[in-house]
């Protein structure tokens, strides 16, 4: 018993720096690695900053120094990831809201912030109550550096007027119609519902260095191709192209774009070929085209091939929705030179239709030692194919083996990683067979989803997120 006293007599006679030394650091070295802490934003769907999980509440409930060291530390307070859910909370109180908002953005000093508001309702309207949360943001906006607002319908916007270190602005889920500020000089990223050309937009906006332009709202084939010449610096480009309002021709000059690396576009009128014939894009990596006018679109596969030539970019990633191609013109479209560099190829087709990933294509994406066989998109490694293939249309084991060819005895950076297959057509028991086996011996991370099939005209709609 006297041993057992005296060990713990001997430990309550240590230092805290001894019993953990963590505490031998000194509060600006420890202040520096909170700031590695906190989780990025977006990094995960289920924690925000404000959780009690993660950094920088966590960091407060380990002991009262760090809360005081945190507390203190402004860079921790830079970021807000706010979830308003009524579904998980629906009594939340809005005066808890809006004086948690103006505490943790409070202790961020003078810095820049980084704000994602996302609020979720049944009807994703937010009540008048809690309109002060997102006033008090507002107040906020001068030192707004990157934001984001989401499923805030139903609230007034007010012109926030200037913003002077706004770089990055994501409103397209709200009501805002147009530009809502003034100036902002030093904006690289613009995401809008919609953005009519006004003499407002265009002294507002500084299209000259915009590097990304995200408008869900349909756009004429003019207005596209307004932003192609104003937004010299455009790295990526997403739109949807329709606007049944829109009368008459082209007549513009072909547009070359230097920098444009992903464009994705949603045509939900017959203007494919017109703004295809527009543009040349030689820096294209990322390509993604939805085609919403159903039963039609083999018309546009030679303007298609046409800008590939014209550019003569080296794609690493081809999403082709509801291409309407025939599997020939598929064919013809994957045997350019320009998707010989692809790294993932995206392919759906309509229920209704013949699939258009046949046995023809799948022969000459199988690899083989015969040198007089040219083997397609030889970089491929992850392939999607979603209500294009069917197994009573092709051999019932060449999806299998073009698969294998191209998971066994291959480099690992020529190796097929990933395939993602829904259809309403089950596959063949050989090409199951063969895909199962390569899964498990091979590393091929293998999807397969049947589904029934759905009336025609039914269509999800597509998030230009993504």
């Amino acid at each position: 018993m006297a041993s057992t006293d005296s060990t713990l007599m001997t430990i309550s006679d240590l230092d805290a720096a001894d019993l953990f030394p963590i505490n031998r650091l000194s509060p600006d070295i420890l202040a520096e690695i909170f700031t590695f802490c906190p989780p990025r934003l977006g990094e995960s769907s289920y924690l925000s900053t404000t959780s009690r999980l993660t950094a920088p509440l966590l960091l407060c409930n380990v002991c009262s120094s760090w809360r005081a060291l945190a507390v203190s530390t402004p860079r921790l307070w830079q970021t807000l990831d706010l979830i308003v859910d009524l579904y998980a909370k629906p009594t939340l109180d809005p005066e808890f809201l809006v004086s948690g908002i103006r505490t943790w953005l409070g202790r961020s000093g003078s810095l820049p912030l980084t704000i994602r508001f996302s609020f979720y309702k049944h009807d994703d309207i937010m009540p008048p109550k809690y309109w002060p949360a997102f006033e008090a943001l507002l107040q906020y906006a001068s030192r707004w550096e990157s934001v984001e607002f989401h499923a805030e319908r139903g609230i007034p916007w007010p012109n926030l007027g200037a913003l002077p270190i706004l770089r990055a602005i994501d409103v397209h889920d709200s009501d805002v119609d147009g530009i809502p500020f003034t100036s902002a000089p030093r904006l690289k990223s613009l995401t809008l519902l919609s953005c009519p050309f006004s003499s407002t937009s265009v002294l507002a906006v500084p299209w000259k260095q915009l590097t990304e332009v995200t408008i869900c709202r349909e756009q004429t084939p003019l207005m596209v191709l307004e932003l192609f010449l104003r937004c010299s610096q455009l790295e990526s480009l997403k739109l949807t192209i329709g606007n049944s309002d829109f009368q008459g021709t082209l007549n513009s000059p072909k547009i070359k774009h230097t920098t444009l690396r992903r464009l994705v576009f949603r045509f939900t009128n017959d203007f494919r070929a017109t703004v295809l014939d527009s543009i040349t894009l030689p820096a294209l990596t990322e390509l993604s085209l939805y085609n919403d006018t159903f039963g039609s679109g083999g018309s546009w596969c030679s303007q298609l091939l046409d800008l590939f030539t014209r550019s003569n970019c080296k794609l690493q990633t081809l999403s082709l929705r509801h291409p309407g191609f025939r599997p020939t013109q598929l064919l013809e479209c994957l045997e350019h030179e320009c998707c010989q560099s692809l790294t993932l190829l995206e392919i759906e087709g309509e229920e209704s239709a013949l699939p258009i990933f046949n046995n023809e294509l799948l022969v000459r994406l199988t690899y083989s030692e015969d040198n007089d066989k040219t083997f397609l998109c030889p970089k491929l490694a992850d392939l999607d194919l979603i209500k294009c293939y069917c197994s009573e249309t092709a051999s019932p084991d060449s999806l299998g083996r073009m698969v294998q060819s191209r998971c066994f005895g291959r480099a690992q950076d020529e190796q097929l990683k990933s395939l993602n297959i829904i259809t309403c057509h089950p596959l063949s028991k050989e090409d199951y067979a063969l895909l199962h086996f390569t899964m498990y011996s091979g590393g091929l991370e293998f999807f397969y989803t049947t589904f029934a099939v759905t009336p025609r005209g039914y269509d999800p709609e597509i998030d230009l997120d993504d």
